[in-house]
């Protein structure tokens, strides 16, 4: 796939400092999953309606993960060979928020949260994954340099990864909103 930059990683050493932010990250994702296994009276959260804790929802991100890679290949094999690269982040940008939208909604329905805080929290947690996931992606496996993985987050120019991130953070609160006034 010539397209896939970060499928071929350069080869060099990993510095200390990247090693640090990777165990860091590790911890507090340790952590954030110890808490979120406490019972439900010690969490911040509460109980939802469907007993659903904040694991269920961490463990809904990886088929987010997946539908983000089918996003990615679709625009490497179809679009992306036709249109500008620009044009085709954004087109990609949008397919993906409407796909991952549409999964996020499948969720709330399954898994309620038990209040709009609950819902905040879940997409919180949600953006933390995407953005370590894809700073891990980029800088540690493909050694990509940081201005170069900062890129995407460019809304001058162009680039609307950023709003992406903020309807993944947001849409499950928009959908506990929307459950609740039906």
């Amino acid at each position: 796939m010539a397209g896939v930059r970060w499928l071929k990683p350069q080869k060099r050493a990993m510095s200390s400092e990247k090693v640090r932010s990777a165990r860091s990250l590790s911890k507090v994702l340790k952590q954030a999953l110890k808490a979120s296994a406490r019972e439900p009276s010690d969490s911040p959260c509460g109980k939802s309606e469907g007993g659903a804790t904040l694991v269920r929802y961490v463990l809904a991100w990886v088929p987010m993960l997946m539908i983000a890679i089918a996003n990615g290949a679709l625009r490497q094999a179809t679009f992306g060979k036709v249109m500008p690269e620009l044009r085709a982040h954004q087109l990609s940008t949008l397919i993906g928020s409407v796909a991952i939208g549409l999964f996020i909604w499948l969720v709330i329905r399954a898994w309620p949260p038990s209040s709009g805080r609950h819902a905040l929290l879940i997409g919180l947690v949600w953006l933390i994954l995407a953005v370590a996931f894809e700073f891990f992606m980029g800088l540690v496996l493909a050694q990509r340099p940081l201005a170069h993985v900062l890129h995407d987050y460019n809304v001058l120019a162009g680039r609307v990864w950023v709003f992406f991130l903020v309807w993944l953070t947001l849409a499950p609160w928009v959908f506990f909103r929307l459950r609740g006034a039906v």
